[in-house]
């Protein structure tokens, strides 16, 4: 699958695309299904890894995805594709996401790697206002 996301005619990567974009929340509930969506995020038009990266937004998807082998790796793909954009809505709404389940992610391996992470992933702005939060605990 993943050598057909890269590698294919593009039409089939199109096609591969479109029903990646649909079907990824049901994806990102397996191991095997996040390599898919990390490897989609990695490669192909901007718009479609946007496009991608937001229908993973959804619900509690990324905290989900975020404490697994390989879910992990994707989420902290999503956040490389949203600070890589013009996006610091959807960045702050992922950072927000994982936040709110940090209770729950520090208690699995993979999660405490993608908790590690999100410093990096603040805005200036984003984080002086984590930065004061966190010090009024």
């Amino acid at each position: 699958m993943e050598h057909v996301i890269e590698f294919a005619p593009e039409y089939q990567q199109r096609r591969l695309r479109d029903f990646l974009i649909e079907t990824a929340r049901a994806l990102s509930c397996s191991n095997s299904g996040c390599v898919v969506i990390d490897k989609a995020l990695s490669c192909g038009e901007v718009d479609d890894r946007f496009a991608l990266a937001r229908t993973l937004l959804g619900g509690n998807g990324l905290v989900n995805m975020a404490d697994t082998r390989f879910g992990s790796v994707a989420v902290k793909t999503v956040l490389q594709v949203f600070s890589s954009l013009p996006a610091p809505l959807e960045l702050e709404q992922a950072v927000a996401q994982l936040h709110a389940g940090k209770k729950k992610l520090l208690t699995k391996r993979y999660g405490r790697q993608v908790v590690a992470a999100l410093p990096d992933m603040l805005s200036p702005q984003s984080k002086q206002s984590h930065n004061m939060s966190s010090s009024h605990l």
